[in-house]
C-alpha cells in the first residue's frame, strides 16, 4: 500500500456554499463566576463579552473589549486576563457552579453548598432596590442559593395553595377513601393469600404419646404412616397476620 504524505492531500468540501443559512443568536462558548459570587463573566461566538446577574437574571454590563478570534486555542487565557478587570473587592464562598453548553449558560445548585454564601439585608438592598424592602431585616443574613430556589418554586406553590387546587385536593382524598371502604367492604372479611403465615408443625413426639395411650389413635396413626410411607406426617395451618 502507498502512503500518500499529509502535506501533498487536500481536502474538497462536498458543497463550497451552503445550501441554507439559519440565522440566531450567537451562542455562549466560555463562562467565569466572579467573586462576588452574583455575576458571571460569558462569552459569546463572535468574541463579545457579557457580564451577567444569576439572581435577577440580568445583563449588567457589556465590555467594551473584543476578542477577535473567540475559537482561538488561548481564547481561554485571553478571556481570563480580561476578565480579571472585572473582580471587586468583595470576595465570597462559592455556592453554585457555571458553565456553557449548546451556546447556554448553565448554574448548577448542589445540596452541600448552596447555602454557603450569604449577604446582609442591607446589602441586598443596594444591590437588588426592586425586591420587596419591607421585607427585608438589614441586619439579618440571606443566602443566595435559597433565593434562587424561592424565585423559581413560588409560582408553582401559588399554584398549589390557589382556592381551586386546595378543593381537587380535598376532592381526591375523599374519592380515595370512598374507593377505599368500597373495596374493604366487598372483600367480606375473606383472608387474602398474601395476609395470611403458614406454619408446619412436626407432630412425631406427639404420635408417639398417643401411641402408648390410646389404641384408637394408635391405628390411626399407624394407618397415616402406612399411606405416607413411614414418613412423619405434617399439619399446615393459616393464621392471619
Amino acid at each position: 500500500m502507498i502512503q500518500v504524505p499529509e502535506n501533498l492531500l487536500t481536502l474538497v468540501p462536498f458543497n463550497i456554499e451552503a445550501k441554507e443559512n439559519i440565522k440566531g443568536s450567537n451562542g455562549l462558548i466560555k463562562a467565569r463566576l466572579l467573586n462576588n459570587r452574583r455575576h458571571v463573566a460569558v462569552l459569546d461566538q463572535s468574541g463579545s463579552i457579557y457580564v451577567l446577574d444569576i439572581v435577577s437574571c440580568k445583563v449588567v454590563q457589556k465590555l467594551p473589549q473584543h476578542l477577535n478570534n473567540p475559537h482561538s486555542a488561548h481564547i481561554g487565557d485571553d478571556f481570563e486576563a480580561l476578565t480579571n478587570s472585572l473582580q471587586t473587592e468583595e470576595t465570597l464562598p462559592v455556592w453554585c457552579t457555571v458553565q456553557t453548553k449548546a451556546g447556554r449558560l448553565f448554574v448548577t445548585l448542589q445540596e452541600s453548598n448552596f447555602t454557603a454564601c450569604a449577604v446582609f439585608g442591607d446589602d441586598l438592598k443596594e444591590y437588588y432596590p426592586e425586591m420587596n424592602s419591607d421585607q427585608i431585616n438589614d441586619t439579618k443574613r440571606y443566602f443566595l442559593g435559597k433565593i434562587i430556589l424561592q424565585s423559581l418554586l413560588q409560582p408553582f406553590i401559588k399554584a398549589e395553595l390557589s382556592p381551586d387546587r386546595i378543593k381537587f385536593h380535598k376532592s381526591a382524598v375523599t374519592l380515595m377513601k370512598m374507593t377505599s371502604a368500597s373495596s374493604n367492604a366487598s372483600s367480606g372479611g375473606r383472608f387474602s393469600k398474601e395476609k395470611l403465615t403458614s406454619f408446619a408443625s412436626i407432630n412425631d413426639s406427639y404420635g408417639e404419646r398417643k401411641d402408648t395411650d390410646n389404641s384408637n389413635n394408635n391405628d390411626s396413626s399407624s394407618k397415616d404412616k402406612e399411606n405416607s410411607g413411614g414418613k412423619t406426617k405434617r399439619k399446615l395451618c393459616w393464621i392471619r397476620i
